[in-house]
């Protein structure tokens, strides 16, 4: 804008302006029309004021229009707020608008000056504006949109290996999966392995191959991998009985054997390899201590010999005599007449006895006896 601003005690009244004085202000009005495009060709002055929505530019003697902001604060003497605008036609600054200052301009009203607002047009966008999920806005300026834990996010979990679960304490929330964080649970307990999850078939290896805090074990009918059989063994002889065997990683205490060779788990003696006898069944009416298949008596011979004295020698005048069995030797070990079950009682022989007497019959010689139970294995 030209012109000199006229002092006020040489200003004339309103419709008593000097005729010079108001060539020069019409001479000057196509010059501010030129400069300043918003004046307009109503003359005003400190007791001439502008209508409504315009104020008096002094230097020009001339309404020019008061921006909005200042245009609602009503009507005045000169800018709407009842002042004279500055000296060269500006308006009244205001903190939101491009006459706030050099890199004070803020077009949205944010709080956020435009030369730093990533988005100065956008009243929602700002520093110090709260993240939110919200398809790639960074709302709040710091160079990244949906960060790390912005409004709205949801907790994601490690899973690198792939099996869909993820590592517990490895989660972050997100506005997406980013990798590795690409599930919403935490229920891996080895995110290294793809084969260790829960539901998984546990495995003989030492590790919670399914994720339930339990090792090795058997999962309900399935039986783990790489197991091996093992054998109740009640009566802790160190043979398994041949029914009730588990498939486990290791044997316990319900199953501690890994054979199935007693052939009677209730008593300690009845196992393979016995060698002693007994006299009384096992506990279950059998005899088989040693696990054969068999009732193996202690003495399986009988016999019906008798005895008498007979001269041994070769010389028909010597006497020599001797008490043995007749008609057949005679077992050093047997039964008379018959063979007794086991567990059972009979006549036990001692051989062909001398009981050394002598008379005008001579001597006597007899069958010994004695009574026995059978014992087996």
């Amino acid at each position: 804008m030209t012109g000199r601003p006229v002092p006020l005690s040489r200003r004339p009244r309103a419709g008593l302006a000097p005729v010079g004085l108001r060539l020069v202000s019409l001479l000057a009005f196509p010059l501010a029309l030129t400069g300043c495009t918003s004046e307009t060709a109503d003359y005003c002055d400190d007791l001439t004021p502008c209508g409504a929505g315009y104020r008096c530019n002094v230097a020009m003697l001339t309404c020019v229009a008061v921006p909005r902001a200042n245009a609602d604060r009503g009507p005045g003497r000169g800018g709407s707020d009842g002042s004279v605008g500055r000296v060269g036609g500006d308006a009244a600054p205001d903190a939101g608008s491009d006459a706030a200052g050099p890199g004070r301009a803020d077009r949205d009203r944010d709080g956020d000056p435009d030369l730093t607002d990533c988005a100065p047009d956008n009243a929602a966008v700002a520093h110090g504006k709260a993240e939110t999920c919200n398809q790639g806005l960074d709302d709040d300026c710091d160079g990244v949109a949906d960060g790390v834990d912005s409004q709205g996010c949801l907790v994601y979990y490690a899973d690198r290996d792939g099996d869909a679960f993820g590592a517990a304490g490895e989660g972050q929330c997100l506005c997406a999966p980013k990798a590795p964080h690409l599930v919403i649970n935490d229920r891996d307990c080895g995110d290294g392995d793809a084969d260790i999850k829960p539901g998984a078939r546990e495995r003989c290896n030492r590790i919670d191959d399914d994720c339930d805090q339990l090792t090795d074990e058997a999962d309900g009918p399935l039986p783990p991998i790489e197991c091996k059989m093992f054998y109740p063994d009640a009566d802790h002889d160190g043979f398994g009985a041949a029914a009730g065997g588990k498939c486990l990683c290791a044997g316990n205490a319900e199953v501690p054997a890994t054979n199935r060779e007693d052939c009677y788990d209730g008593n300690f003696e009845a196992k393979p390899g016995q060698t002693k006898l007994f006299e009384r069944d096992r506990g279950d009416g059998s005899f088989d201590y040693d696990c054969d298949g068999l009732a193996t008596p202690s003495v399986k011979a009988s016999t019906n010999a008798s005895c008498e004295w007979v001269n041994q020698s070769d010389n028909p005048d010597a006497e020599v005599w001797e008490c043995v069995a007749r008609f057949q030797q005679l077992p050093p070990v047997v039964w008379v007449g018959s063979v007794p079950a086991c567990g059972a009682e009979g006549v036990f022989s001692r051989g062909c006895v001398d009981d050394g007497i002598m008379g005008m019959t001579g001597a006597y010689c007899h069958l010994g006896r004695t009574s026995r139970v059978q014992g087996c294995r």
